[in-house]
């Protein structure tokens, strides 16, 4: 049995889950045991918290971008295993306060530099594995003015 874990504390949220497949993949239909759910209500908990940082340390898919998109006091957000594509990265727009950002495994890429364009305030971003040109990266800095 797959079992989700949110730990919240104050306005730290952090988001442990343990199973072989992404916790949210809209095409699983949800599994058997209900993770996909669980992931979800863990995450609306973080919102009802107010969850200034949340960290997610299992695959996350396109179904919980939504409720994190939610989190709107969020200042920290780290998801360790980002799997969805960078397109969606849009669903964070109303994220105005986030001030530190990592996503791993992102398949980022020039053209997904745009999506940025809503998170003025990012002042920590980290993209290990992402494929930005010096192109991108100029761009990137353009929509990104505090960046350390």
């Amino acid at each position: 049995m797959t079992q989700c874990y949110a730990l919240v504390l104050g306005s730290f949220c952090l988001l442990i889950t343990s199973c072989d497949k992404n916790i949210s993949d809209s095409s699983a239909d949800l599994f058997e045991d209900g993770s996909s759910e669980l992931a979800r209500q863990a995450v609306s908990l973080c919102a009802e918290r107010g969850a200034q940082t949340l960290t997610l340390r299992d695959k996350v898919g396109p179904d919980l971008l939504p409720g994190i998109a939610r989190l709107s006091k969020l200042t920290s957000l780290e998801i360790y295993q980002a799997n969805f594509q960078p397109n969606l990265l849009a669903e964070f727009q109303t994220l105005s306060d986030l001030r530190v950002l990592r996503l791993e495994d992102l398949p980022l890429a020039d053209e997904n530099v745009q999506y940025f364009r809503h998170l003025p305030n990012i002042e920590i971003l980290n993209l290990p594995a992402c494929r930005l040109t010096d192109r991108g990266v100029i761009e990137l800095l353009k929509y990104l003015p505090k960046l350390e």
